[in-house]
């Protein structure tokens, strides 16, 4: 195998994971210890095989979106300058991915990179769909998407279910949507394309789906709007409906997808959170309105200030964080263990930590703070593999002062801290962030002043 990936890629991989990509048979092929895993993206048809060490058959797989690089380019961990083994890895999957993505086409994989989620079943459904699947995707991607969700509506084994798919690409758009339970109609239709791919989501159409039902002047409503994304369509779906003016919500749904709508979607989530904290504290809050997207961020920055000016009466310990602290010279992270603490550090870090008080407390979540790179506030969550049963921690969100997002490098950090993965993970020789401690203080910049 090694023979293989190197006559590709020009040089030998990492020995501790194998990747190799079979350009004549349009296979990829990842080698670890105790698994085998296998994707064929094309002829006779898209399948996805995983054999492990335990049960030592075959068995069909969806393939995670990150497996590896299939239609996203590969991140790389750190700044390629850190080490020349980082710099061996980043040069490895560069070349895995541009075989990969030749083989499929430029087009396709242009369109697949629309979506946030579904990647490998919308790559079936362009293989077997072919020039008529391949027009829908173009034109009106969330229907597109529908049909590749077609199992959770219509649960169908085996060559069932793509004969049902090519059977629906046949008939006219409105009767797809009836098929799925959406009204049948030109307007449905039109809301459907005016749907951003990477808002879709089987938990938000299932939402829409019954709103529609139950309010059938709702696809009127929704009618008036250029563009939809996930924020927006689930606030016109929700009791927030009200709270919002027309221009604002135009305004949220016009949002860039990867780096303005994600921050407008946390500062309402945080909204309905501290609102709730306060409550349970005996500070109720009367409704808002939001005309814009500044009467938002005005909304919620008056709700973090009277958050952090409460004075809770009793001191609730978390117990032990699940993660240990790290404290070397280039990564620092602590746990947060109570909730005098936490209050202490959302006052600190004037952001609204502390509503996720009941959260924490309960177990749901985890929180940290980390002083080197740089001052930031930690909160992350257990997660369980469905396939597996293995279970892993996941970032849920890093912020620093007033809700600062954090430096790229951080974040890479932090989720080799959750992975508890070694940065140097390609060069065995080498020291990790994990090895060890650091003696000696603080480092000077990150004082108790900043805690």
């Amino acid at each position: 195998m090694s023979e293989k990936i190197a006559a590709c890629s020009g040089f030998s991989p990492p020995a501790r994971k194998a990747l190799s990509f079979d350009p004549e048979r349009g296979k990829l092929y990842k080698f670890s210890p105790d698994r085998i895993e296998v994707i064929r993206l094309g002829a006779p048809y898209p399948a996805a095989y995983l054999k492990t060490a335990r049960t030592g058959t075959w068995q069909n797989r969806i393939p995670k979106s990150p497996f590896p690089w299939l239609f996203f380019p590969p991140q790389p961990l750190l700044p390629e300058g850190q080490s020349q083994a980082l710099q061996r890895y980043i040069a490895f999957a560069n070349a895995l991915y541009e075989d990969v993505a030749a083989w499929v086409g430029e087009e396709k994989v242009g369109l697949l990179g629309r979506y946030g989620n579904r990647s490998w079943l919308l790559h079936c459904l362009l293989v077997h769909g072919g020039e008529r699947a391949l027009e829908l995707t173009r034109s009106n991607p969330a229907l597109a998407w529908l049909l590749s969700a077609h199992a959770v509506y219509h649960p169908l084994a085996g060559k069932r279910y793509w004969r049902s798919v090519r059977s629906l690409l046949d008939k006219k758009r409105r009767e797809i949507l009836a098929y799925f339970g959406f009204p049948s109609s030109e307007a449905a239709v039109k809301l459907f394309s005016r749907i951003r791919p990477d808002a879709c989501d089987t938990g938000l159409f299932f939402i829409l789906r019954k709103q529609l039902r139950e309010s059938p002047d709702l696809l009127r409503q929704l009618s008036f709007y250029p563009l939809h994304n996930s924020t927006s369509l689930r606030i016109i779906c929700s009791r927030l409906r009200p709270q919002f003016s027309y221009r604002a919500l135009a305004a949220i749904a016009a949002l860039d997808p990867v780096r303005e709508e994600p921050e407008i979607s946390s500062r309402l989530r945080d909204i309905l959170g501290m609102r709730k904290a306060l409550a349970l504290n005996g500070d109720p809050q009367p409704w808002f309105e939001i005309r814009s997207l500044a009467g938002l961020e005005t909304v919620h920055d008056a709700l973090v200030d009277q958050l952090n000016q409460l004075d809770p009466e009793e001191d609730l310990a978390y117990g032990e964080p699940p993660l240990p602290d790290i404290r070397r010279s280039g990564l620092w992270i602590e746990g947060i263990r109570g909730s005098a603490e936490l209050h202490q550090e959302g006052r600190a870090m004037r952001h609204c930590i502390y509503s996720y008080h009941e959260l924490i407390a309960s177990g749901e979540c985890c929180v940290a703070r980390m002083l080197v790179p740089e001052r930031l506030t930690i909160l992350y969550r257990e997660t369980c593999d469905r396939f597996s049963g293995a279970t892993g921690w996941e970032l849920e969100d890093a912020r620093g002062f007033r809700n600062a997002l954090p430096d790229p490098a951080s974040l890479r950090l932090i989720h080799l801290w959750l992975q508890r993965q070694d940065i140097d993970l390609w060069d065995p020789n080498q020291l990790t962030i994990f090895d060890g401690w650091d003696p000696g203080e603080l480092p000077a910049e990150c004082g108790a002043g900043e805690l």
